[in-house]
């Protein structure tokens, strides 16, 4: 009561009957106070000769009697308890030497060494937690800089966040010469160890200390999708780094709306600090990803993020033409027609089989001299072995007039069958000559199926005309495998032709590069990834890395940072 000067105490007080009694207690900025009592109204309630400013309610008090003597004493100790209380042990200061010592003596033994100095503070302090019975222990590792002779480690291991829910809270203490200590049967919380070297004379170093939890990890802060060509890099990222949390990546076509439907209609990519998800082959397209963190103790909640690969054009084209002419099948079909290719397939297959041939020859020709000449030729062939089997009918037809002037026509067709796999070819080659110049009609069909899950079927029709060292080639080739389907074409011009009120139409033309197009309504558009529209017919202007930057939509003008969290709306 600050206008009466009183205090009400938490217990019972008697007053001397001569003298002045003195009261002490802790103000709010954690100094001491003092007041003399001048009277007691009651057992547990003084009056003060002044109530001084900063007396909290439910503080600490000491009560200082006349008839006490002030003694002092040397503290050599400290033990902190796990009840919260201390246990302090102390030497009683002696009067009779405080001279002597004032004058210089010492009464500390001598150093071994001419460096007598506390011990430094303990260095690269962790602690491994693992799992121990039904709880967990942690294993607490540390060196010290240098070699101290009988040196000691006292530790001190806390729990709690040293907040009013949750207050700092002594587990246990322990004292050890190793540069290592286990603590076992330890439950979930937030703990603080605390190392402190001492030597053989009681001297401490400077305490080092570390944090360690024991509890399930939290959710990923954010989740940072880095986009490329057809693939997407997934980094989650902590609040607080713990080097002993991983996190699980599961990934979804469309967004998913629980944990449950997560697991049960996700797909789980693995375990790692990061991920990259690749064989995402739709521009422009949401794909949801959900990560969630791991440790020791379990697993957290999923966070959730969404990307967009590349879809940048030029990037994209360069992308899929360096792996379409990577293909063996269509570099030969981008190479140019050589005259001996049939003859070349023809006698590859040959060595496949010489046991058990069976061979016929049907020829037939006319001459007029050595340079006029037609001729007929049809080679059927069959061998077989343990393990190849193979049926062979080459045709040839080729008239000349002179060495300038030719024209031949070759048809192979191949069946064989080996311990590897088996192959159907059927390739057809029509050529004519004059004077250097060269036109060719090529027509490849070939199925294969092999052990090795190679099974493969290809179509190929090509013309190419050829004269002074230079070639023009037009073709499609169709193509299936196990792993896609492809249709190409090349040619210096591609067009499509319509017919339309009796006059021809082109709606598109490819040439030199550049596509042209007439009248074209499309469902959705991304013109270089900035211009943006989608099915439903909204709107984006945007940087070219999706959701960074500003966002200009039909319906808001959004700002987002490097991580596309949205920061303005």
């Amino acid at each position: 009561d600050m206008a009466a000067r009183s205090l009400t105490l938490d217990r019972d007080v008697e007053l001397p009957g001569a003298g002045n009694a003195t009261i002490s207690f802790i103000g709010h900025d954690g100094k001491p106070l003092s007041a003399i009592v001048r009277s007691q109204p009651e057992k547990n309630r003084v009056i003060l000769s002044s109530l001084p400013e900063g007396v909290a309610e439910g503080g600490v008090w000491g009560f200082k009697l006349p008839t006490l003597r002030r003694r002092l004493f040397r503290c050599m100790a400290i033990q902190e308890k796990e009840d919260g209380t201390f246990a302090i042990s102390a030497l009683q200061h002696v009067p009779e030497k405080e001279a002597i010592v004032d004058n210089g003596a010492t009464f500390e033994p001598e150093s071994g060494t001419l460096n007598g100095v506390t011990p430094p503070a303990v260095q690269h302090l962790a602690v491994d937690t693992s799992a121990d019975s039904s709880l967990y222990q942690a294993k607490a590792t540390w060196d010290t800089p240098r070699v101290i002779k009988g040196v000691r480690f006292i530790l001190r291991l806390t729990v709690g966040a040293g907040t009013e829910e949750d207050p700092t809270r002594l587990v246990t203490t322990a004292t050890t010469s190793e540069n290592e200590y286990t603590f076992h049967e330890l439950p979930y919380g937030h703990y603080t160890l605390t190392v402190s070297a001492i030597n053989g004379y009681g001297q401490q170093g400077d305490p080092a200390s570390v944090e360690f939890n024991i509890d399930l990890p939290e959710p990923p802060d954010f989740i940072e999708i880095t986009p490329g060509y057809f693939s997407l890099t997934v980094a989650p990222r902590q609040k607080v780094y713990h080097p002993e949390v991983s996190f699980e990546f599961w990934f979804s076509e469309k967004q998913l709306m629980s944990a449950d439907q997560v697991l049960a209609e996700g797909q789980y990519l693995g375990r790692g600090s990061m991920w990259i998800k690749d064989g995402l082959m739709l521009l422009g397209t949401d794909y949801w990803f959900y990560v969630r963190s791991v440790n020791l103790v379990g697993k957290s909640a999923f966070a959730e993020a969404s990307g967009q690969v590349k879809s940048d054009a030029e990037g994209v084209l360069e992308l899929l033409k360096g792996k379409i002419t990577a293909n063996l099948l269509n570099r030969e079909f981008l190479s140019t027609i050589e005259n001996d290719t049939v003859r070349r397939e023809f006698e590859s297959a040959l060595r496949i089989s010489e046991t058990n041939v069976q061979q016929q020859l049907e020829t037939l020709k006319s001459t007029v001299n050595v340079s006029v000449a037609a001729e007929l030729e049809t080679i059927k062939r069959t061998a077989a072995d343990e393990h190849n089997a193979v049926a062979l009918q080459m045709s040839t037809l080729q008239t000349q007039i002179s060495t300038d002037i030719t024209s031949r026509i070759e048809a192979l067709q191949r069946a064989s069958s080996t311990a590897e796999g088996s192959l159907t070819e059927k390739l057809t080659q029509l050529s004519a000559t004059v004077n250097g110049q060269g036109a060719t009609v090529q027509d490849i069909s070939r199925a294969q199926a092999m052990l090795n899950d190679t099974v493969a079927a290809l179509k190929s029709f090509r013309v190419q005309y050829q004269a002074n060292g230079k070639a023009a080639i037009a073709g499609i080739q169709l193509s299936a495998t196990a792993v896609q389907s492809e249709i190409l074409m090349m040619a210096d011009r591609i067009a499509l032709l319509n017919p339309y009120n009796g006059s021809v139409t082109l709606p598109f033309v490819l040439q030199n590069g550049q596509v042209v197009l007439a009248d074209t309504f499309v469902k959705s558009l991304n013109i270089n990834d900035r211009f943006v529209v989608d099915s439903l017919g909204n709107l984006q202007i945007r940087d070219s890395a999706r959701n960074v930057g500003m966002v200009i939509t039909n319906r808001a003008i959004k700002t987002f940072d490097d991580y596309s969290r949205k920061r303005v709306q």
